[in-house]
């Protein structure tokens, strides 16, 4: 068993989880991401990262949320401070009062005469405004309502993003990410007042971590309990220690946040794949598990030798937490977290089949998708060298700077400035330093798509003050994909009607258009990329922003065209409420060639551009294999017919982008 212990363990790291390392450098990239939301200091909510992604995991479908905490403050009615902290709470009108919910859940009164909520005042704050929108009144009196809360925040987002109500939470449509609403409280109480009292035989976690703990405080979210009805309590807000069970899951071992992973490999590709039972077991359940058996296994027993012990542990108290119905909250005990939550729901079906995969044994994580390799994996292949792990760490999490591209002005960017005063600091660390040039060259990608045509404007008098100063996050955008930033650069110049520098330009980028190039980075192919690389003595020196700008190919896109664009305009523009260029950025090279060289009324050159992006669209070279890009690349194929007059092969490319657009509906 120690044997196989050792192997699995190995395994996971090598091709999962990842190292110790490696699961550091996550966590410490989404620390930066959260010093970079909120490094303005003006916003009314802070941001804060939580999930599988800000814990450490980057599984394919790990889910990111994104806390929305605002800033207002709320006392807890349990508490009597003496600290210097709590001298103006006379300040406060919101008091959260838990006497009057279920275990896990409290109701926050609100001072309905504190100057605060004067008329004149509201008008003027649109946080005090909408908090006067979720006023209930009661008989047992004036209580600021979680739902209407929910509701309210939903409808104002909408207009951002396309979302839906998730229990707390705002979820994008493609289900992409989680917006977390919720409000602070810094002070306990009695609020887990077992958890601060408890004794632990394993002494873990440490007294550091619970002192912190204390000081850090809790958040409110607004979903109330099911106890007296089918509906969530209208009036009842969520107790959730999501930013504390960060500190707690940080204080881990590696064989304990292994467990975990394993445990949520298992659950998902196991047991969930049976009928019925999937919504009954969640992630959080999970990590609840692994919570109360640290607490009960000496931290010796968690090591490596001893992985399927522990993942075996922890299956056993599944067993018996669903048999009796009562999964007990690790800082509230008393909280039932499945108390009516699943009534009329086949319970005993998912105790039986837990149970089936426990007499099984260790077997039964075999059944994983995730490790059908492992029968042919041995510890000496390890491929994650040190020298590695940063890029393997990293490169897979790019695409999440790209949900939040609103700080997008060229002139006093708050953003920018922090992330280049981060890179310039000696004092901070080379590997942290590394995370924010990556995200001041993601900022910089933003900032030349979405003021593109702002900065290209012939008729504003500060036209050229304005297109040199888009160059500079133009140029530095260059370094996270050689090609579309060098495209976008030489957008700029087609658009001056300097076609021989934009030809220049697109002659370098189709140098790097070669078919070995990556779309996404996802850990997988970092796992391959970097095996291939340890081959390649002339690739083991670049660089991870090396590998990033020359390894990789992202599709093309240019934000915010103000004009009207017909059939007739050279550009194709999506149909959104923001209009975009989007595009494969290899099918709007040769297309861009192509217009240049019509331009320049050169035959024998744009006929030449004409072909190559034919024999592109045709031989799909270079462009990611999904409807969308297909769709494009054959619209942009039929729009350089139009120009020239060929309406048979522009009515033939349109109908070949109708079919891969009904195929791609039909396959949703």
């Amino acid at each position: 068993m120690v044997d196989i212990s050792l192997r699995l363990y190995d395994y996971l790291c090598e091709s999962v989880v990842g190292s110790e390392n490696i699961v550091v450098y996550r966590r410490q990239f989404f620390d930066v991401h959260d010093d970079f939301l909120n490094c303005s200091g003006g916003h009314l909510v802070e941001y804060i990262t939580s999930g599988s992604k800000a814990e450490g995991l980057d599984f394919p479908d790990s889910d990111l949320d994104i806390m929305l905490v605002h800033k207002i403050t709320i006392e807890n009615n349990d508490f009597k401070g003496t600290n210097a902290k709590y001298k103006h709470m006379d300040r406060t009108f919101l008091y959260l009062d838990v006497r009057v919910a279920q275990p896990g859940f409290g109701m926050i009164r609100i001072d309905h005469t504190h100057p605060c909520l004067n008329k004149d005042i509201i008008k003027r704050s649109s946080s005090a405004y909408l908090m006067s929108e979720c006023v209930v009144v009661t008989d047992i009196g004036t209580f600021l309502s979680g739902k209407l809360w929910k509701t309210i925040n939903a409808n104002l987002n909408f207009k951002i993003m396309p979302i839906k109500i998730n229990g707390p939470c705002l979820t994008t449509l493609k289900d992409s990410m989680d917006l977390a609403l919720a409000l602070p409280c810094d002070n306990w109480g009695n609020i887990a007042e077992s958890f601060f009292t408890r004794s632990r035989s394993s002494y873990w976690p440490p007294e550091k971590i619970i002192e912190k703990i204390r000081q850090k405080g809790f958040l409110l979210v607004p979903v109330g309990s099911k106890s007296d009805s089918v509906e969530d309590n209208p009036l009842e807000w969520r107790i959730s220690f999501s930013q504390v069970e960060k500190l707690l899951i940080r204080s881990w071992n590696h064989t304990q946040f292994v467990c975990y992973a394993l445990l949520k490999l298992f659950i998902k590709e196991v047991v969930k794949k049976a009928e019925r039972v999937d919504k009954l077991i969640c992630s959080y359940f999970l990590k609840t598990t692994i919570l109360w058996i640290s607490e009960e296994l000496p931290l010796s027993t968690w090591s490596p030798q001893n992985l399927i012990k522990c993942f075996m542990s922890c299956l056993q108290r599944l067993i018996y937490w669903n048999m009796h119905e009562y999964i007990p909250n690790y800082f509230i005990p008393e909280h039932n977290m499945i108390d009516r939550k699943f009534e009329g729901q086949p319970r005993e079906a998912l105790v039986a089949i837990l149970k089936k995969k426990y007499d099984i044994g260790w077997f039964s994580v075999l059944e994983c998708h995730s490790l059908k390799e492992f029968h042919c994996f041995y510890t000496a292949a390890k491929v994650a060298k040190s020298e590695y792990e940063f890029d393997i760490a990293t490169m897979p999490l790019l695409e999440i700077f790209e949900f939040f591209p609103n700080v997008t002005q060229i002139t006093g960017n708050t953003n920018f400035k922090f992330c280049f005063d981060k890179v310039s600091n000696s004092n901070v660390p080379f590997m942290t330093r590394n995370m924010y040039l990556l995200r001041l060259i993601c900022l910089s990608e933003d900032i030349a798509d979405h003021t593109f045509y702002e900065s290209h404007q012939k008729t504003n008098k500060n036209a050229y003050t304005l297109r040199r100063k888009w160059l500079c996050p133009a140029i530095i955008a260059t370094y996270k994909n050689s090609l579309s930033g060098w495209l976008r650069i030489a957008l700029s110049f087609f658009f001056f009607e300097q076609y021989n520098e934009a030809l220049t330009i697109l002659d370098y980028g189709r140098l790097t258009c070669t078919v070995e190039k990556l779309f996404t980075f996802n850990g997988k192919e970092c796992r391959q990329f970097y095996s291939a690389k340890q081959q390649n003595t002339s690739m083991q020196k670049n660089t991870v922003l090396e590998d990033i700008r020359l390894r990789t190919m992202r599709k093309f896109i240019v934000w915010s065209e103000p004009h009207t664009a017909n059939e007739t305009h050279p550009f194709i523009h999506l149909a959104t409420t923001v209009r975009k260029i989007h595009c494969p950025s290899v099918v709007f090279m040769y297309y861009l060639r192509f217009l240049c060289f019509f331009n320049l009324k050169d035959i024998t050159q744009f006929r030449d551009s004409l072909r190559s992006l034919h024999w592109t669209v045709k031989t799909i070279f270079c462009i990611e294999r999904v409807s969308s890009m297909k769709n494009r690349a054959c619209l942009y194929l039929s729009r350089a017919y139009r120009i020239i007059g060929k309406e048979e092969e522009v009515s033939f490319w349109l109908s070949v982008a109708e079919r891969v657009k009904d195929k791609s509906s039909r396959n949703k």
